[in-house]
């Protein structure tokens, strides 16, 4: 009988080794594996294996995404401050668009913009048929983006073009928090973790949490570089608007929006917002169906973080909050109390949530808790 590890290579997916684990990783999405893969638990194979499959066996255009540009649903309450010129997210979603449906052929002249809308499509593409010939799309739809960023003067994204601002933002920081797997051979980060980053969302957040974001606007509090919201894009999200302090986790958070467009041909709706989320408080925002908070409220005040939960219950139903209780090392700080799966779940259940569901494995520090109104 096949063990898990040999039904995943026979599906052409990549199995590695990083920082003690098993990796693997799909077109799509990846799982992290314990070290010792044929014990690892069934439904984490089970799952890539399954997911692989269904995405696969459907037709193209059902795995293609007419959506423009990510929107802003902070524009609204007059939050939004999100730099990225509309040409070239308008382009480089126009782009995805056409190479999802296996088109390729693109070339500045069919370029079309509507700028009462900031959104662009292409009057026209060369109709061949590259669906069943994975390395000769793979090549045409590379150089149809460097042949676009060099004739419209726009930064669109290629796959060079992707490891170079990478580097570049890799040398603006010491460390890069949160390690990212964007798929088609594109990693950014140190060390692999299931504690943060793209690790933390297969290990532990990503079957817990899909079924809650699943066809929801979610707002995120503190995106960090955005693989929160991201993931929950990439698990059925419709729109996240996400908000981070740091201008440099902004910035990042951006970028990974384009490259996991990029990189899946969908253009995820990601729309971030540096500033600080007691912004939230005052503002008169839309209804949310979800809020969630990954290791974040506890940077907060006490009151603060009371204020936050009171305004997420006002604005959506469900509430995912991520607790440490390795924060600060075991030291007796105000910010480790706050920071337990404890005070977190007191926090939601004195501020306007009803229920709450902790999950936290044996050993796990990062708590996720689950909190309906």
């Amino acid at each position: 009988m096949a063990t898990r590890i040999e039904r995943i290579r026979r599906l052409g997916l990549a199995v590695h080794r990083r920082g003690g684990f098993q990796y693997v990783s799909s077109r799509l999405s990846g799982v992290i594996l314990p070290r010792h893969a044929d014990a690892m638990p069934a439904s984490w194979a089970d799952r890539v294996i399954a997911k692989e499959r269904r995405v696969n066996s459907r037709p193209w255009h059902e795995q293609t995404s007419d959506q423009g540009p990510p929107r802003s649903r902070f524009s609204i309450a007059g939050l939004n401050d999100d730099p990225t010129d509309w040409k070239l997210a308008a382009t480089e979603a126009a782009i995805n668009i056409e190479h999802a449906a296996r088109r390729t052929g693109l070339h500045a002249a069919d370029l079309l913009f509507d700028e009462a809308h900031r959104t662009a499509s292409f009057a026209r593409a060369d109709r061949a048929d590259l669906r069943h010939d994975t390395r000769a799309f793979e090549t045409a739809r590379n150089e149809d983006r460097k042949r676009l960023a060099r004739d419209t003067g726009l930064d669109v994204l290629h796959r060079q073009r992707i490891l170079e601002l990478l580097q570049e933002e890799r040398q603006k920081t010491e460390v890069w928090y949160a390690p990212i797997d964007f798929g088609r051979g594109i990693v950014a980060g140190g060390d692999w973790s299931t504690e943060t980053g793209t690790g933390r969302w297969d290990y532990l957040n990503g079957p817990l949490v899909a079924p809650y974001v699943r066809g929801k606007r979610v707002l995120e509090l503190g995106t960090n570089n955005g693989v929160g919201g991201l993931m929950m894009l990439k698990a059925g999200a419709s729109h996240v608007s996400a908000i981070e302090y740091e201008v440099w986790f902004a910035d990042t958070a951006r970028l990974a929006q384009r490259i996991f467009s990029w990189a899946d041909l969908h253009n995820y709706q990601l729309d971030v917002k540096q500033g600080d989320m007691r912004a939230i408080l005052p503002a008169e925002l839309p209804e949310f169906d979800v809020v969630s908070a990954y290791c974040s409220l506890y940077y907060l005040s006490e009151d603060e973080m009371a204020q936050i939960v009171q305004k997420a219950a006002s604005l959506a139903g469900t509430l995912i909050l991520q607790s440490n209780d390795f924060k600060h090392n075991g030291r007796d700080t105000l910010r480790r109390k706050q920071a337990s799966t404890e005070y977190t779940r007191a926090l939601a259940l004195n501020n306007g949530f009803r229920t709450v569901d902790v999950h936290q494995p044996q050993g796990y520090p990062r708590a996720l808790l689950i909190a309906k109104r």
